[in-house]
């Protein structure tokens, strides 16, 4: 199978650097009320893949709640994304057995669950950078193709150390009566798309960090990772010099700006650097919550998207995740721009992990200031995820008008 996660990447994978997993967890409160949080070591979990593992499910009144890792070094999961990776039937299906098969075990069993009570923290980090560079960039493969120049000011897919990230390392952690840890859910705004061999299987950081939590605190510990609002931030590395010529030819043209690879000492160094936040998160934990008080609410907002041609207009689905007094999961389909943050955080209230990636229809989910400054995050990825349009420009305004009715009918 090849990896999902390019357009140009179409060869098979050729190497197992690590497992994949998906990993749930159900919590359940005192009053009835419950939830399945779910992470899956994939690029997306769409519409077709939620779709079809509620039906693989069938009849539940627990909700459930699915978020892919956004790893771009596993084979598709995302039947709706034919450009981002070929799906291997046999294996989608054989994933989706198994996920709804998983799920249906913890509901059947959930009287059976552990005590645990709710701690949250957060951490400040300097672990990640914006993407989005506005440079003036020079369009060499058309001087190749076309002995034509083409110079334009615009947002370039490369580091901006000037732009905003949201630089939290945020966590809840869920411990038994003796005081265990038995849970983790954590989340940074980092899209997992460094990792140094493009070509191997990978739950890429997320894993990694997953595999040293699970050193530390025993290899029952559900790990559950929500990759944070991460749609224009990348982990940020120590710069470094090009590996090879054509990296460095590369590197040396002018108004040619972009993000080199890294190689496995750097990349590990960084991640060795997000594990250590998340344990000073966890030593500097809030007091438990009083009482867990858990409840699921959910918004959408109509024609985020306008599709040309005959394919519908698509809606974001938002929805406020309760675990308990002031302490929510905001989950959003797409990938929200990291720029959402300090918006978000003038509506939600409490300790709040913000999160793209849960399932649902998948595009790219920028402010209503990016949809006019432009850049791949708004027109470039349209065509690799099979999609032609343009974004509402009030999405800023009708998001929050949303997000806003959610708090509001919970307060």
């Amino acid at each position: 199978m090849p990896l999902a996660g390019y357009v140009r990447r179409t060869a098979d994978y050729d190497r197992v650097d690590g497992e994949l997993e998906a990993i749930f967890i159900l919590l359940s409160d005192r009053q009835g009320g419950s939830i399945v949080l779910g992470s899956v070591d994939t690029l997306f979990l769409t519409q077709g893949s939620l779709s079809d593992v509620r039906t693989a499910l069938g009849e539940t009144a627990t909700p459930v709640v699915l978020f892919a890792t956004h790893t771009h070094n596993a084979p598709s999961l995302a039947p709706d994304l034919p450009l981002l990776g070929r799906l291997d039937p046999v294996w989608y299906w054989r994933f989706v057995a198994l996920c709804a098969g998983a799920i249906r075990t913890l509901i059947n069993k959930q009287d059976s669950g552990e005590p645990v009570v709710v701690c949250s923290g957060r951490q400040r980090t300097q672990l990640t950078v914006n993407r989005r560079l506005p440079s003036w960039v020079v369009d060499y493969p058309m001087l190749l193709r076309e002995h034509r120049l083409n110079c334009e000011w615009r947002i370039a897919l490369a580091e901006n150390r000037d732009g905003f990230v949201d630089p939290w390392l945020r966590a809840i952690f869920l411990e038994n009566e003796r005081g265990e840890l038995r849970g983790v859910i954590w989340s940074l705004a980092a899209h997992p798309a460094r990792y140094p061999a493009p070509t191997h299987v990978s739950p890429d950081f997320p894993g990694l960090v997953r595999a040293a939590l699970r050193r530390r605190f025993g290899p029952d510990c559900a790990v559950v990772f929500l990759p944070g609002l991460a749609g224009s931030a990348i982990p940020r590395m120590p710069r470094h010099i090009p590996a090879n010529w054509k990296q460095a030819c590369l590197w040396m043209l002018p108004f040619y700006p972009l993000s080199l690879p890294v190689d496995t000492r750097t990349y590990q160094g960084w991640v060795n650097r997000v594990t250590a936040a998340v344990y000073q998160t966890y030593e500097s934990r809030s007091r438990p919550a009083d009482e867990s008080c858990i409840a699921v609410a959910r918004a959408d907002v109509p024609d985020i998207f306008r599709s040309d041609a005959n394919n519908p207009d698509i809606a974001l689905q938002i929805a406020r995740l309760s675990l308990a007094q002031d302490m929510d999961i905001l989950a959003f389909n797409g990938e929200m721009l990291g720029e959402w943050m300090p918006l978000l955080d003038s509506v939600a209230s409490g300790h709040v992990l913000y999160s793209g990636y849960a399932a649902g229809p998948a595009l790219y989910v920028p402010t209503s200031q990016q949809i006019l400054e432009g850049g791949y995050e708004v027109l470039g990825f349209q065509k690799g995820f099979g999609l032609s349009g343009t974004f509402n420009p009030d999405i800023t305004r009708n998001v929050l008008s949303a997000t806003r009715r959610l708090y509001q009918a919970g307060s």
